[in-house]
This record gives C-alpha cells, sequence and structure tokens, in this order.
C-alpha cells in the first residue's frame, strides 16, 4: 500500500537540523508506503529520541538517521532458513504469507520484464489478431508499444540493480546475519548488531542504551524494547561480517 507524496511530517524543533532533513527528505519520496512513514515519524516524534540526540551529539545526525533506515531495510529482509522437507517447505510458505521467499531486488523485476517480453513474441500471431477485441488499456497502446515499453522497462530495472550493486559496494559492510534467522527476536537482534557495529565504528563504543531506545522506536510494539543489558548480549554473540565470509 503507497502513501505517494504524503502530508509533511511535522518535526519537533529539538530534532537536529541534520536528521530532519534526512526524515523529510525519506518521507516526501514518490510512493513511500505506509510502514516507512509511520518509522520516519516515530524516528521524528518519540520523546525517546530526545535522549538519543542528546548521548549522541558527537556523531553527524544525519548518519545515525541512514544507519537506522539502512538497518530496519536489512532486518525486514531477513528470512528464515529453508525447510529441508518438502511437509516443512509447505508449512513454512504458509507462515510467510504475502511474503516473498526471498527479497525481491531490481534485477529480479528485469528479468521477469525480460521473460515476459519473450513470452509475448511466443503467443504474438494470436495476440496481434485479436488486441482489438481484448485490449482494455490505453486506447493508444499497441502490441508493438507494449512489447517496446516491456523492453525498455527490463532495461532500466537492469540499470537500476546495477546502481544498487555500486552503492552496496561503496557502502560499509554489515555484520554478519544472526545464526539463528528463524527466531521470533532474528529481525530484532540483527538490526541491534547493525547499530551497535556501526556507534562502535564512528564513536568508539556500542552504546548499548542508544541501541536500545533506537530499538524500542523502530520496534513499535506492546514491548519496550529490549534494554542496555539485552543489547549487550546480541552483540557480543560471535558473528563475522558479510565481507568476511565465504
Amino acid at each position: 500500500m503507497l502513501e505517494g507524496n504524503a502530508r509533511p511530517l511535522a518535526i519537533p524543533s529539538w530534532v537536529p537540523p541534520a536528521a530532519a532533513d534526512v526524515i523529510a527528505w525519506h518521507a516526501a519520496l514518490p510512493g513511500v508506503t505506509v510502514k516507512n512513514l509511520a518509522l520516519l515519524e516515530r524516528l521524528a516524534t518519540a520523546a525517546a529520541m530526545r535522549d538519543v540526540w542528546r548521548k549522541t551529539n558527537a556523531i553527524d545526525a544525519d548518519e545515525i538517521v541512514s544507519i537506522i533506515l539502512r538497518a530496519e531495510a536489512a532486518a525486514s529482509d531477513l528470512r528464515p532458513p529453508l525447510p529441508r522437507t518438502t511437509e516443512n517447505m509447505a508449512v513454512h510458505l504458509k507462515e510467510l504469507g504475502e511474503t516473498p521467499l526471498f527479497p525481491t531486488t531490481p534485477g529480479h523485476v528485469a528479468f521477469a520484464l525480460g521473460a515476459a517480453a519473450k513470452d509475448m513474441r511466443d503467443h504474438e500471431v494470436n495476440a496481434r489478431l485479436l488486441w482489438a477485441n481484448l485490449w482494455t488499456g490505453e486506447p493508444d497502446v499497441t502490441f508493438d508499444k507494449l512489447l517496446s515499453i516491456l523492453r525498455d522497462a527490463a532495461v532500466f530495472y537492469g540499470q537500476l540493480e546495477a546502481a544498487y550493486q555500486i552503492a552496496a559496494a561503496e557502502a560499509d559492510p554489515l555484520p554478519a546475519q544472526p545464526r539463528k534467522r528463524g527466531s521470533k527476536t532474528a529481525k530484532e537482534t540483527y538490526f541491534v548488531l547493525i547499530l551497535s557495529d556501526f556507534f562502535e565504528r564512528v564513536g568508539g563504543s556500542p552504546q548499548d542504551d542508544v541501541v536500545a531506545t533506537i530499538a524500542s522506536v523502530v520496534f513499535d510494539d506492546a514491548s519496550a524494547g529490549p534494554d542496555a543489558w539485552t543489547v549487550r548480549g546480541k552483540r557480543r554473540r560471535p558473528r563475522r561480517r558479510k565481507a568476511d565470509q565465504t
């Protein structure tokens, strides 16, 4: 469900200007989802974030917002390991519901569009014969025009995938995913690992209490979120960076 260019967020004056700019920019993106807009609003208005900004004033606020959004996206993309049996796979797929088995990428979209264009050519004779009777879209769209659009769109998403890959290569590598990816707290654990790693690299300390506060704002549920002791336990589990894995 898309919110589009929704109402501008009312960002309190106590939010650092650099953080406010990043939040406002993301909130104004075309096609921003309702879920992401709600997250941005919590980051902008949750009273708990006052303490975060006070304790991290030596670190660029825009970098903190950016790593929070990156960590939330990476945690959301976390998937449990695939079951080893067909029976368990059926249960696994049912539990996923509408969630894709694997996170989608622009590369997947490019492949699907390219395959659709090829399939159109396979049915070209009958499609052209019945186009005027069966086509319900814009009247000026012909078989050839639709085929061209699909091919152009496939190229676009291929280029978008390449841009993603370049950005990923230039960004700091994320910590390895938690071993127990199927646990109920796996997403929160991975989020904590990413933020703790960031604060340790940038500020020299994992900032357990700050990470706990941010996690409680990002994972907006009935609980109060993890405390500093819990965060410390999560980040001390042995792990390797993605770039170090083979």
